[in-house]
């Protein structure tokens, strides 16, 4: 799977810096999800605990509702 990335907010950056930015952050993603593929699922993952929770939820916030999803043991 392909994707592409473009980071922002770099003002004082050339483009040749920029675009050496946005390959190392590519290689680093592929590297710790172990695969492209996975880019856009982690993504949307992200983005759907952020729209429940919030970009900084509380911690209490969060265990409350991991416990309360979580299967008991069997």
């Amino acid at each position: 799977m392909s994707y592409t990335l473009r980071l922002f907010a770099f003002e004082d950056a050339s483009p040749e810096q920029l675009r050496a930015a946005e390959q190392r952050f590519r290689k680093a993603l592929d590297e710790t999800l172990g695969d492209a593929g996975l880019v856009w699922p982690v993504h949307a993952a992200y983005a759907r605990l952020v729209s429940i929770y919030g970009e900084a939820p509380a911690e209490d916030v969060m265990r409350s509702a991991f416990t309360a999803k979580r299967r008991p043991r069997t």
